[in-house]
C-alpha cells in the first residue's frame, strides 16, 4: 500500500508544483487542479487500452455468428484429428477478425490502485501522527511536512477536502467546519457523482443488449443483473458517503472521474459504431438468438389467452413442451461432451507423463 501512496503522491505533487510553482495558480486552487490532473494522467494512460478493449470486444461480437457455426460444424466430435481441426479453425477465424483472447479488464486494473493509494494518503493526511493542529507534520508519501500542513488548509465546496462526514465532530471543528454543514455541502456533489455513475451503467448496459448473446444463459443473466445494480448501486455509495470514511477530496476525484468516464464512453462508443458497425449478419443470428429464448414464453402466454377465449390450448401447449424438451437434451448433450471432452485431456495428459 505504501507503494500506491508514493505513486499518487508523486503524481499529485508534480500537478501541483506545475500549477502552482510554474504557472503560479493559487495553492488552494492548484491542489484542486491537481485531482484532475491525477485524473487525466491515469485515463492518458489507459486510453488506449480501453479502445484496444473495446474494438476487441466489437471484433468478437461480430465474429460470434461464425464461431457458433464452427462449434455447431464440430459439436459431438471428440476424435483427435476433429478437435485438431476445430482448434486451428478457431484460431485462423480470431485471426481473420483481428481478436485477442487475452484481452481483457486492464483499465479497471490500472484504475484500482490509484483509487485505493489516493484513499490511503488522505486518510494519513487526515490523522496524521501527533494529531491535527500538531506542527510538523509527518510526511505522506512524496508530500512533505509544509505540502501535508497545505493540502489540510484546502478547501473544495467550502470545506476542508480531507474532512469525511464520519469524523468525530471536535476533529471537524479543529478543521474548520461542522458534521451538518459537511453533509449539506457534499449532497448535490455526491448525488451528481452517483447520477454520472448511474448513466454510465445504463449506457453500458444498453451496450451490452445490443451485442446480446442471447444463446448463452450467462450472459443474459449478467446483463439483468447489471439492469437492477444500476439502480442499486447509487443509494449504496451515497449511504457510504454519508456515513462512512470518505474524504471530501475522495467525493471530488469521484465526480470528475465519473463524468470523464461517461464522456469517455460516449465518444468510444460513438467512434466504435461508425468504424465497426454491427453487419447484417450478426443482427440476424442475435436477433434469431432472442426470439429462441422467448419462444416458449410467448407460447405460454398464447395458450392462456387461448384459455381466457374458451379456444383449446392444446397446440401451443404441445409445440412449448416440444421446445422445451429439445433445449434439456441439447443440454444434456452439451454437459456430456464437455465431461467426456475433459476426460479425454485428463487421459491424454496421464499417458504423456
Amino acid at each position: 500500500m505504501d507503494a500506491l501512496i508514493y505513486l499518487v503522491s508523486a503524481v499529485l505533487k508534480l500537478w501541483h508544483t506545475f500549477l502552482h510553482g510554474g504557472l503560479g495558480v493559487n495553492e488552494n486552487l492548484a491542489w484542486m487542479l491537481s485531482f484532475v490532473g491525477l485524473i487525466l494522467t491515469v485515463r492518458s494512460l489507459i486510453a488506449p487500452l480501453a479502445w484496444g478493449m473495446y474494438v476487441n470486444a466489437r471484433k468478437t461480437t461480430i465474429m460470434r455468428p461464425h464461431m457458433a457455426s464452427l462449434k455447431e460444424d464440430y459439436r459431438g466430435k471428440l476424435d483427435e484429428e476433429s478437435q485438431k481441426e476445430f482448434s486451428d479453425k478457431s484460431k485462423q477465424l480470431m485471426a481473420e477478425h483481428g481478436v485477442n483472447p487475452m484481452a481483457g479488464c486492464l483499465p479497471m486494473m490500472v484504475q484500482m490502485p490509484v483509487i485505493l493509494g489516493l484513499y490511503q494518503m488522505i486518510r494519513r493526511i487526515a490523522r496524521p501522527e501527533g494529531g491535527l493542529g500538531n506542527l510538523p507534520y509527518p510526511p505522506v508519501g512524496f508530500l512533505s511536512s509544509n505540502d501535508v500542513a497545505s493540502f489540510l488548509e484546502t478547501r473544495a465546496f467550502g470545506l476542508p477536502i480531507a474532512a469525511y462526514a464520519s469524523m468525530p465532530e471536535e476533529t471537524l471543528k479543529t478543521l474548520g467546519t461542522s458534521g451538518d454543514h459537511l453533509v449539506h455541502a457534499i449532497t448535490p456533489v455526491v448525488i451528481a457523482a452517483a447520477a454520472f455513475m448511474t448513466l454510465n451503467m445504463i449506457l453500458s448496459t444498453v451496450r451490452s443488449f445490443e451485442t446480446m448473446d442471447w444463446r448463452s444463459s450467462f450472459a443474459v443473466n449478467m446483463s439483468f443483473s447489471m439492469v437492477a445494480f444500476a439502480f442499486y448501486m447509487p443509494f449504496t455509495i451515497l449511504t457510504i458517503a454519508f456515513t462512512g470514511p470518505i474524504p471530501v477530496a475522495i467525493i471530488f476525484y469521484w465526480f470528475v472521474n465519473n463524468f470523464w468516464t461517461l464522456s469517455q464512453l460516449i465518444v468510444l462508443w460513438t467512434m466504435l459504431t461508425i468504424k465497426y458497425p454491427l453487419p447484417r449478419e450478426f443482427k440476424e443470428f442475435r436477433d434469431d438468438g432472442r426470439r429462441k429464448r422467448y419462444e416458449p414464453m410467448g407460447l405460454r402466454w398464447r395458450a392462456l389467452k387461448a384459455r381466457m377465449k374458451g379456444e383449446d390450448p392444446a397446440e401451443y401447449v404441445e409445440k412449448r413442451r416440444q421446445l422445451r424438451a429439445e433445449a434439456k437434451d441439447r443440454k444434456r448433450e452439451d454437459k456430456e461432451f464437455k465431461k467426456e471432452k475433459k476426460r479425454l485431456q485428463k487421459a491424454k495428459k496421464a499417458e504423456a507423463k
